[in-house]
């Protein structure tokens, strides 16, 4: 038996189903297509003020991806290189993993997209990305359009691993063509405030990324 459905119904799920979003599409097929690309990274960091630099370089086709270069212009220290290891595992900061997040924006206007919460597993290794959320803003000035900049954010403080507590969290990647004219990550600043146990401060990260290759 065949169940029909009135034409008031028929029309009322048609005018609710979403418009189609011509760019969202294509910044989504784009970041899809998106493949790492190798970089050379220099972090300054700020830890409660105390300043430091960080070198590392990343290269897809390698066997040993990622290389960490230099602390302080020195060679690292074991302990700081351990550091290090840990940190990467957060992932490759390429625009192909904007894929996850374009496909779970919403239009704000013409070039702004908001996200929120962020997509589950997005973070690879914190696990509070359901406390954050992201606005995409778009460059469509391009040949193609892109993604410019992500600005992801806590709106307000929470714990993370029950005994810590993040204040603040605010960080911006932001994304430019390359020599190929596909878009990569040129710049990445991030700023942690938060608490645990017998420890409190501020964390700065400002990082830069020059192509290799």
């Amino acid at each position: 038996m065949r169940l029909r459905l009135p034409a008031v119904a028929l029309l009322a799920a048609v005018a609710a189903a979403p418009a189609p979003d011509p760019l969202l599409k294509q910044l989504l097929a784009d970041a899809k297509a998106a493949r790492p690309v190798s970089f050379e990274r220099t972090m300054r960091l700020e830890n409660n003020g105390k300043p430091s630099t960080v070198v590392d370089r990343y290269d897809p086709a390698s066997l040993v991806p990622w290389t960490l270069v230099s602390f302080d212009g020195r060679a690292p220290k074991e302990d700081e290189r351990a550091e290090w290891r840990k940190s990467v595992k957060n992932g490759v900061p390429a625009y192909g993993r904007l894929a996850a997040l374009i496909g779970a924006a919403q239009r704000v206007d013409a070039t702004h997209y908001h996200v929120a919460p962020l997509p589950k597993g997005f973070l690879q290794r914190d696990g509070f990305a359901d406390r954050l959320v992201a606005d995409l803003i778009v460059d469509t000035t391009a040949a193609r359009p892109y993604v410019r900049e992500a600005h992801f954010y806590a709106t307000a403080p929470f714990r993370m691993f029950v005994v810590a507590k993040i204040d603040k969290f605010d960080a911006t990647n932001r994304y430019a063509p390359g020599p190929d004219g596909a878009p990569r990550i040129v710049a990445q600043d991030t700023l942690i405030a938060g608490s645990g146990p017998g420890m409190s401060g501020t964390q700065i990260k400002r990082a830069t990324f020059r192509p290799l290759g």
